[in-house]
């Protein structure tokens, strides 16, 4: 069932793992959120609010070194009648799945997703995630949720497999949900992004080959809105709106999880007047960067690289250029092979030809 009026409650567990990854932003720490303070904010936003439908983000840390609280809220949370439809969601990195939890799982998985933290195969997980991989029962994941959803993280030490890293994933039947690179690593160097323009191209062959196969959201960029006016209701996210409630352990909120208690980011009076008049349209780049009505910049990342929300570092400039360029060429062969041309296909291939048109005068 689609819902239209999609929001988001997250709720740190705990601020604890098992894992240290080598990307990690997280300041980990022993606090765990109580099971009053989980119902009062799931009774708040399934009763109270004006969105129709709830995703219940349970969230870590590792939610599954708790899993005896994650069993208690889910559910006390069915047995109970409610104004609001909801459906729960948890990020794991999968290491923790015993038997017992695996049973409770699977006898509840219509009531409970999982997104799965995989950064690849084997080798390069392991680079990124203290060596975990055999760890985690792939097989169970899969049977459980066909075509579950991850997220994978790019780091400085995997860049060279990135190709190989998304073609594995989705080859074992996972849906890709995110491509991120690893934030507070500091700037890539020219040969590393030499090295990551090579993986993109690579797998934009791989995709122009493969022509049925669904694009990793790394190329899978809309290409159409550039040709279309600009809504002035886009967001880049639902920060600083009643669509994404962010809980702490402690019970206190947070504008979005990078801005949790767990990620140690003091919001002082200068950031909170900022995050006050959220908008795209207030990134340095809108009016001067002929990407700005797709890019996917992200408030947080933007504050944690150059100390302000709306200013992008100029490493996730070119990164996003480099990932715009490939999807440009990724796609428009892709539509020149088609049989039959959308709308979308038209548009995107006149956004392509005017930005082309633009850098040559």
């Amino acid at each position: 069932m689609e819902h239209n009026d999609k929001a988001q409650l997250t709720l740190f567990l705990t601020n604890s793992c098992n894992l240290n990854c080598v990307y990690c932003y997280e300041q980990k720490d022993t606090f765990v959120m109580s099971f009053e303070c989980a119902i009062e904010w799931i009774r708040k936003c399934l009763n109270s609010c004006d969105n129709d439908f709830w995703f219940i983000c349970l969230f870590g840390g590792e939610p599954l070194l708790q899993y005896p609280l994650v069993k208690r809220i889910c559910e006390w949370t069915w047995k109970q009648e409610w104004q609001k439809s909801y459906k729960f969601l948890l990020q794991t990195n999968g290491t923790l799945m015993n038997a017992e939890m695996k049973q409770w799982f699977s006898e509840n998985k219509e009531k409970i997703g999982v997104c799965l933290s995989l950064d690849g195969g084997r080798e390069t997980h392991n680079k990124n995630r203290n060596n975990s991989f055999d760890s985690i029962d792939i097989a169970f994941f899969r049977a459980t949720w066909p075509n579950i959803p991850v997220k994978m993280t790019i780091s400085r030490r995997n860049i060279g497999s990135i190709k190989d890293d998304v073609v594995w994933l989705q080859e074992q039947g996972f849906d890709i949900r995110g491509c991120n690179f690893a934030v507070g690593e500091g700037a890539f160097t020219e040969d590393e992004f030499g090295i990551i323009e090579e993986q993109l191209k690579l797998l934009a062959e791989y995709y122009i080959s493969n022509p049925a196969n669904k694009m990793a959201p790394i190329l899978n960029i809309p290409l159409h809105l550039l040709s279309l006016p600009l809504d002035p209701k886009r967001r880049i996210c639902n920060l600083g709106t009643d669509k994404l409630v962010v809980v702490n352990t402690d019970g206190t909120t947070s504008p979005c999880s990078y801005f949790s208690n767990i990620s140690s980011r003091t919001i002082d009076a200068k950031l909170q007047k900022q995050l006050d008049i959220i908008g795209i349209r207030k990134t340095v780049c809108f009016n001067t960067c002929a990407f700005s009505r797709v890019c996917n910049v992200c408030y947080a990342e933007n504050y944690t690289e150059t100390g302000d929300l709306y200013t992008p570092s100029k490493q996730r400039c070119k990164l996003m250029k480099m990932r715009i360029h490939a999807a440009m060429y990724t796609i428009a062969n892709r539509i020149v092979n088609k049989k039959e041309i959308t709308y979308e296909d038209t548009l995107t291939i006149k956004s392509i030809q005017n930005y082309y048109q633009q850098i040559k005068t």
